[in-house]
């Protein structure tokens, strides 16, 4: 027992493709099961999601020689750690939901997307080459968890909604002005594009009435997250057209 409780410990340092990653998440797995109360699984979830941010950051800050040790190269590695992270995330949207009315706890949901954006963009900037392409998906995973969980939020408070939005707003737009100052031009319209996005859903919100059975063309990917109750892997494909960001 004391080998195997050892074992568990090591392998919380581990990263994807190190050989005690399926450990570590084997581990995770055994705190789901008692786990009995569902917010606390919620909660649960987010801590999972964090982790999987911990991982890709420290992934993304990998010397060559650091990363040419691995089993997998390091976008490979990146990949696994963001399809981690997308998968969290989507199991706390979706507990979340099942909740039923309980807003304290999905606005905390919608605080902590809140801090993963800001954290994907900090990993960002220590990345390079092909890994840039790949953790751009976990803010295209953020993004359409945000619009999600702000949707559900709605139903219950659309004020505090339609504050949190504001916020990830701001947060975009501060970006793009860095990027903008760093010369990164594509980055830069890249955030603003995505800012529009939730500068149009933030209008759904505050007038829900107005927009109901109007946006669900192509040109409105803001709507999709509330198509998502088919399970946590269950990302519509134009939920992430506002964060997709062009090679190169």
């Amino acid at each position: 027992a004391s080998v195997g409780t050892g074992t568990a410990y090591a392998s919380q340092s581990s990263l994807p493709a190190d050989t005690l990653y399926s450990v570590k998440l084997g581990t995770e797995q055994f705190q789901r099961i008692l786990t009995l109360d569902e917010a606390a699984e919620v909660e649960l979830e987010i801590k999972f999601a964090g982790i999987r941010l911990d991982e890709l950051e420290e992934l993304a800050g990998m010397s060559a020689d650091q990363a040419a040790s691995k089993k997998t190269t390091q976008a490979e590695s990146i990949e696994q750690a963001v399809a981690g992270y997308e998968n969290n995330l989507n199991l706390a949207i979706t507990k979340s939901k099942q909740i039923g009315e309980n807003s304290e706890l999905i606005e905390k949901v919608a605080l902590a997307i809140l801090t993963h954006l800001d954290r994907i963009d900090e990993i960002s900037d220590k990345a390079s080459g092909a890994t840039l392409q790949v953790i751009a998906n976990s803010k295209a995973a953020a993004l359409n968890g945000h619009l999600n969980v702000i949707q559900n939020l709605a139903s219950f408070n659309p004020v505090r909604a339609n504050e949190i939005n504001l916020q990830a707003i701001q947060s975009l737009l501060e970006r793009a002005e860095i990027e903008t100052a760093r010369g990164n031009g594509q980055s830069a319209e890249d955030a603003l594009q995505q800012m529009n996005t939730l500068q149009k859903f933030g209008s759904q919100i505050l007038d829900p009435a107005g927009s109901e059975g109007q946006n669900h063309g192509a040109d409105n990917p803001q709507n999709t997250p509330g198509q998502q109750q088919g399970g946590p892997n269950n990302t519509p494909s134009n939920g992430t057209t506002p964060t997709a960001t062009p090679d190169g």
